[in-house]
């Protein structure tokens, strides 16, 4: 689905991440680019996205090239609701490192 850069793909991706099963959210959440990040700010900083897959969201947002300012708002997100110290440890470095 990668390769497809049909809106209607786009969307099957981000119903993918809410999927009740985590292997979906997580292979939905490696398929997304650069051009995706505004909408998957949306979808973490959400009430209702699944924290499972912070850390899957903390390695997609530790690579180059990334909104700086969207990414911070997802990172904060998930430092807000993590309880996980190594999460929050992770957070802060890719946070600090600036991308």
């Amino acid at each position: 689905m990668r390769k497809v850069d049909a809106p209607e793909a786009r969307d099957v991706l981000f119903d993918m991440i809410g999927d009740s099963d985590l292997g979906v959210g997580e292979a939905a959440l490696t398929m997304l680019g650069k051009e995706d990040l505004e909408r998957l700010e949306s979808s973490v900083t959400s009430a209702g996205f699944n924290p499972a897959l912070d850390q899957q969201v903390v390695s997609l947002l530790s690579g180059e090239g990334r909104d700086e300012v969207a990414r911070n708002r997802m990172l904060d997100a998930i430092l807000a609701r993590t309880s996980d110290a190594r999460t929050a440890a992770r957070v802060r470095m890719v946070r600090g490192s600036g991308g």
